[in-house]
């Protein structure tokens, strides 16, 4: 990972206070770390258009993924598996 690039992350969303309510970047910052895909133009979605894309997304994995991901995660150790059950899940409770 680009340590500039996280630097200029880090710094834009975070303080030694915690999360910053207002953010606000160096276009020529921005644009380096979105160069090495850290950082995204912003994009707004309604609340439809969340549910619909979800919904399609959610079709596309077979629930029995998740669990044997899950499972496997337990004998694997791989902590980071072990979220894709709660967030399709939950997921599903909102379409």
């Amino acid at each position: 990972m680009d340590k500039k690039a996280k630097s200029i992350l880090f710094k834009t969303y975070w303080s030694s206070q915690g999360w910053k309510r207002e953010y606000e970047t160096d276009p020529i910052d921005f644009e380096y770390a979105k160069s090495k895909g850290l950082m995204f133009d912003q994009v707004s979605f309604s609340m439809n258009e969340i549910k619909s894309n979800l919904k399609s997304l959610l079709s596309q994995i077979e629930e029995k993924k998740i669990t044997k991901g899950f499972l496997s995660s337990l004998s694997n150790k791989r902590l980071d598996w072990r979220s894709a059950l709660a967030s399709y899940f939950n997921a599903k409770t909102y379409t």
